[in-house]
């Protein structure tokens, strides 16, 4: 039933079906995980006498007594008296549409209605409500309840595919097959552990939820599985290319990194130790690393980086550090020499703005295997730059790089593990890890 095409739902049909496809809806599962960009809450119905000078939206349930078309100069005017149980009236007024609801409005029709209440003199009046007819067994759909407003768009709209529409095909999907979707596709321990909503019955409080906190319940669960998926695929993708990507192994205990470490004026933060260690281990296991490395300003993820570093270089590979701008990246190149010349670790310098003697004595050092650590910007990865063993790529800021300039770096060696290190942390921070 999920992968079922849509042109056989009730209220879709062969064009709509090809517009909805456009869209990246094409089956019934597409269908019900559209789901809404946000939400209206009409659950309140009132009565006539509880409006009194209110100026806002209301919902009413009543009857339709009369309905009369007029023109005051040339603009046509349709209004509907309308009555609620306790008798107390208002009148319903359209000014657009006019033919259209003379067809579908009569005298006696039972109406569940809402919009902007106004006063005028003694009477008061809603203008343009929406309305649904309750005929027996009839659902509101867009009164009197929480209401779903969809995401859409010109193409959309004029296929008549809006948030009304979306809303009635989906109640159509939901109650005649609604029972032939699995009841759980998440495993009773996760469901219990995290107290979730069954999966058919969040899907079906998404579109048409029958309280605030059943909604809120069924965004969480939502929510939860669509971040759980995300990370089985970035678990498969890992597994895929560690199964192809054979990276350089480095030792986290060699002598090199113990003497930068007890070089320092200070002993490291838990936080420090904790995220030097996550990289020894992945640096061991000869599979290529994928981390980002995140801290305030101040946080010392440079020192993190540099004994990252230290782990290529004391395992006799080399290591680059990529910074956006030519002053990052001379900060770093100041801070890696500062510690790095005490240790006899050679560190040169890469970036664009340079003498061409200069540029090729660190070009020689580089290919050479002479020079440890490379500190540059975007010249690093410029085609002339080769390294005789990188093993190991310190990004800072790395959302400031295009993905084909971090790839190109990565492949001036044998798939070399990657540092990730940013302040700022955004969106694509965490994609790109």
């Amino acid at each position: 039933m999920l992968e079922d095409e849509l042109t056989y739902i009730k209220g879709v049909g062969p064009r709509r079906a090809a517009v909805l496809k456009r869209q990246g809806i094409a089956t019934c599962r597409d269908l019900l995980y559209h789901f809404p960009r946000r939400y209206l809450d009409r659950t309140t119905v009132k009565y006539v006498w509880q409006l009194g000078a209110e100026q806002g939206d209301a919902t009413i349930v009543g009857t339709v007594l009369r309905v009369s078309a007029t023109v005051t100069g040339r603009r046509p005017r349709l209004e509907a008296l309308f009555e609620d149980e306790y008798g107390g009236v208002i009148k319903l007024v359209w000014f657009n549409g006019i033919q259209w609801i003379l067809k579908a409005l009569n005298p006696g029709d039972q109406l569940a209605v809402f919009g902007k209440v106004r006063r005028f003199g003694h009477s008061l009046s809603m203008i343009h409500p929406e309305m649904d007819k309750l005929e027996a067994g009839a659902p509101a759909l867009s009164t009197g309840r929480i209401i779903a407003l969809y995401p859409g768009g010109a193409l959309l709209t004029r296929m008549g595919l809006t948030s009304r529409t979306f809303r009635t095909i989906l109640y159509n999907l939901i109650k005649t097959r609604g029972m032939e979707m699995p009841e759980e596709i998440l495993p009773p321990s996760l469901i219990e552990s995290f107290r979730l909503l069954n999966w058919r019955t969040a899907l079906r409080a998404m579109h048409f939820p029958r309280s605030r906190q059943e909604l809120n319940e069924a965004r969480y669960r939502m929510k939860l599985e669509e971040l759980l998926f995300l990370q089985i695929l970035l678990l498969r993708a890992r597994l895929r290319r560690n199964s192809k990507q054979v990276a350089a192994k480095l030792a986290a205990d060699n002598e090199l990194v113990h003497r930068f470490i007890t070089s320092l004026p200070f002993t490291l933060t838990g936080g420090q130790q904790q995220a030097l260690r996550e990289i020894s281990d992945d640096t061991a296991s000869g599979y290529q690393m994928s981390r980002l490395l995140q801290g305030d300003v101040g946080s010392g993820k440079t020192v993190v980086a540099v004994a990252a570093l230290m782990m290529a270089v004391g395992s006799g590979f080399q290591g680059a550090i990529m910074a956006p701008t030519e002053v990052l990246a001379e900060q770093h190149y100041k801070t890696v020499v500062r510690l790095l010349d005490p240790l006899g670790v050679r560190t040169r310098f890469l970036v664009g703005k340079q003498r061409k003697k200069e540029r090729d004595a660190v070009l020689a050092d580089l290919a050479e295997g002479t020079a440890g650590v490379a500190v540059g910007t975007h010249a690093i990865f410029q085609e002339r730059v080769q390294f005789k063993n990188l093993a190991l790529v310190v990004i800072d800021e790395q959302h400031r790089f295009g993905v084909q300039q971090r790839a190109t770096l990565q492949e001036k060696g044998n798939h070399p593990h990657v540092l990730l290190m940013t302040a700022t942390p955004i969106p694509r921070t965490l994609a790109l890890t």
